[in-house]
């Protein structure tokens, strides 16, 4: 056994102590780890770029947390919308055992594509004050506006139906689903890099667009000028903002709505 009598038996405790967790829809407050190449982990500085979070607390002896790495579902949800795919989240793995040394890790972080975090002193501490893990594993989805989700055992395609279809955030997340291209209204390329374009077909003489962040807050707006068959204008997300994530551009005539999301990378 990798752990004295004392450790595990704390191990133990933590494991039946489910009832400990942060209750999901709770407001998180801030962390920081530092992960096994020295870099600081930052929850917040993630949140304010619009990105979700997802943060899986495990034990180096614990088998249901090794089953669940080596099924590759946070793997596979990083490759697809982490920093490598549409840069819309991100994961942490953090050991959640104070008694754990990082040459125990190795078997972890191989192969892995995202941060891997050994904290002890009052990085775990804080970690603990903050999300209250109840057991190994322990798995945990944080939308940008800072609402915390249990997402223990979930799939690769169950995480992204959580991020886009999560109660806790507010509009216009929570209806990302039903965003999709309707009534000739599109914006392209999505994902976008620095520029893309708003266009569709209307008999108005202009049209007004919003544009959102993830979180529901407004970033632009403006009139688009129709030319009696439609109407088209060229942005830079420059314009927008600097970090990558999810926004919602709503296109509004005098009779009808229009929403769609837009992934910046």
């Amino acid at each position: 056994m990798k752990k004295n009598s004392i450790l595990m038996l704390l191990g133990a405790t933590i494991a039946f102590s489910a009832t400990a967790q942060v209750p999901d829809g709770s407001t998180v407050t801030d962390i920081t780890v530092t992960d096994m190449n020295g870099k600081k982990q930052n929850l917040f500085s993630y949140l304010n770029a619009g990105k979700f979070v997802i943060i899986d607390c495990f034990a180096t002896w614990c088998g249901p947390c090794w089953n669940y790495h080596e099924s590759h579902a946070l793997r596979d949800f990083y490759n697809a919308y982490g920093s490598s795919g549409q840069n819309i989240a991100t994961v942490l793995g953090i050991e959640g055992d104070a008694g754990t040394k990082d040459t125990e890790m190795s078997s972890w972080t191989n192969g892995t594509p995202f941060p891997m975090s050994n904290p002890t002193g009052t990085e775990l501490d804080i970690f603990y004050k903050v999300f209250k893990p109840g057991g190994f594993p322990c798995v945990y989805m944080i939308c940008p506006n800072k609402k915390v989700t249990m997402v223990t055992g979930q799939t690769k395609n169950q995480l992204y139906n959580t991020m886009m279809k999560n109660k806790y955030c507010p509009a216009p997340v929570t209806s990302i689903s039903d965003l999709e291209f309707e009534n000739g209204f599109s914006v392209f390329p999505n994902p976008a890099g620095s520029l893309f374009t708003i266009a569709g077909k209307c008999s108005a003489a202009k049209v007004h667009y919003s544009i959102f962040n993830s979180i529901g807050k407004l970033i632009k707006c403006g009139d688009i000028f129709g030319n009696g068959d439609g109407f088209e204008i060229n942005l830079n997300t420059a314009e927008i903002s600097s970090n990558a994530g999810i926004y919602i551009i709503k296109v509004d005539d005098k009779n009808s709505s229009w929403s769609q999301r837009l992934i910046i990378q």
